[in-house]
């Protein structure tokens, strides 16, 4: 489990794909961890 808020989480993450990007490699496990973040976080929001 992540602890964070959406915020943190998501600057996280905007900072690490510009690292992978400037790395040229593929990261499929964060990538589906982003997607899953992304989908709880919206369902969230419908609630």
């Amino acid at each position: 489990m992540i602890d964070g808020s959406f915020s943190e989480i998501a600057a996280l993450n905007d900072v690490f794909n510009v690292l992978k990007q400037q790395a040229n490699i593929s990261t499929p496990n964060w990538d589906e961890l982003e997607k899953l973040f992304s989908s709880r976080y919206t369902q969230s929001l419908i609630k």
